[in-house]
């Protein structure tokens, strides 16, 4: 099973990349956590890796090699998720042609699909009480005492004033990157959304499972999609009610004979 997961910041992607991972016991393959595992390796890779994260400028010809690398390190066969990448267009024809060159290619690209308002609440409302480390949300969940933890009576920390608009900017640069690759995709016909607003990471790893149940993969690597087998509410049999006729027993008529009193 070759999975593709997407979708915004803070949307849940690497959760449930691990959970899936673990469930059908394959390798999630996050870019970011690739290259940071990269970078501290003391090799030629490692230090073009370490120096371009620094820099916060990793190409694409780098991202690509570390994902090649790693991908000829594991059982293509069996299957890998990929997350965090593509973010663009040309990324993902240039994981395409990088698959190909494998020999293999995507079996579903996963989407979860949330509302930028729910993400802007949850990243722009972060906070935290430094003291005793307790995490709260000034949108959804609140302390008690505003800037004062429940806990321990400590300042909480909040983010900075211009925050939030940085975040929705953010948001709105994902969905102008985005919108070439969920084309790309569609055109493919891979593409399997998920309704995330909740938030709720155990009810996307179930509607993920749901959706791979449907995808069955044959060793030449053909896609057959389950047809949902509609099932028919049976119509109750109408019984023949039979009406039992009652039987009318023509009686006969019983004529009385006339008796005629003979004459003295």
């Amino acid at each position: 099973m070759k999975i593709l997961l997407l979708g915004p910041p803070k949307s849940g992607k690497n959760i449930l990349g691990n959970t899936l991972a673990d469930e059908y016991q394959i390798p999630h393959l996050s870019t970011n956590n690739l290259l940071a595992a990269v970078a501290e390796e003391e090799t030629e890779l490692g230090k073009l890796v370490q120096d371009a994260v620094d820099a916060c400028r990793v190409s694409e010809e780098l991202l690509i090699a570390v994902l090649k690398r790693k991908l000829t390190n594991i059982n293509l066969k069996k299957g890998f998720i990929i997350s965090a990448y593509p973010c663009n267009g040309g990324n993902a024809n240039n994981l395409d042609l990088l698959l190909a060159d494998l020999g293999v290619a995507l079996n579903a690209v996963i989407v979860l699909d949330i509302d930028n308002d729910t993400l802007l609440e949850e990243m722009a409302g972060q906070a935290s009480c430094p003291a005793c480390e307790v995490d709260y949300n000034l949108y959804t969940a609140p302390p008690m005492v505003d800037n004062v933890c429940d806990y321990c009576g400590g300042r909480i920390k909040k983010p900075p004033r211009n925050y939030e608009e940085s975040i929705a900017n953010r948001l709105r640069i994902y969905d102008l990157n985005i919108a070439p690759v969920l084309a790309h995709y569609r055109q493919e016909k891979k593409i399997y959304k998920i309704e995330a607003s909740t938030l709720d990471d155990k009810k996307n790893f179930n509607n993920a499972k749901n959706i791979l149940k449907k995808i069955v993969i044959t060793d030449d690597e053909i896609i057959i999609i389950k047809p949902v087998k509609k099932v028919l509410a049976r119509k109750p049999i109408k019984k023949k009610v039979t009406t039992k006729k009652k039987r009318v027993s023509k009686k006969k008529k019983v004529t009385k004979k006339k008796v005629t009193k003979k004459k003295k």
